[in-house]
């Protein structure tokens, strides 16, 4: 322990126990563990402090580097990422979608998408309809 062999050890126990003495030896023992203690949290607490510092930045670092991947050679980002070719597909089909509701919309015409309000009403009123009589008399 910090290269110390084991009689050095007790050399500096034994010269602690006539310097302190043995009615104190035991607080000071408790004093310097609770510092080594301290020293060892704070040590801790730094490395945990560095390593999410660390990762945080490599995260934003690999998500900058996706970015310019996927600007200057977008074929080749697709390739190695389907994920992101459906993506791109979904997003093309929901702009035409926009655009051509807008066209309607600027025609003052009805937009394509359908109303669920309709259906509804729809649905309610067949029900009402179609419900069977149950004032049956039986003899």
């Amino acid at each position: 322990m910090f290269g110390m062999g084991m009689g050095h050890m007790l050399l500096l126990a034994a010269i602690a126990l006539i310097a302190i003495g043995p009615k104190q030896l035991p607080e000071v023992a408790r004093m310097i563990g609770r510092f080594l203690n301290d020293l060892r949290n704070v040590r801790d607490e730094f490395t945990r402090t560095i390593v999410e510092a660390r990762d945080s930045a490599n995260a934003q670092l690999m998500e900058q580097q996706q970015q310019l991947d996927q600007q200057l050679n977008p074929e080749l980002y697709q390739q190695q990422n389907p994920a992101a070719e459906a993506e791109l597909n979904q997003q093309a089909n929901q702009q035409a979608a926009d655009e051509q509701n807008q066209m309607a919309f600027d025609l003052n015409a009805e937009p394509t998408a359908t109303t669920t309000e309709n259906t509804t009403e729809n649905t309610t009123d067949s029900a009402a309809t179609t419900t069977p009589s149950t004032d049956r008399k039986d003899s």
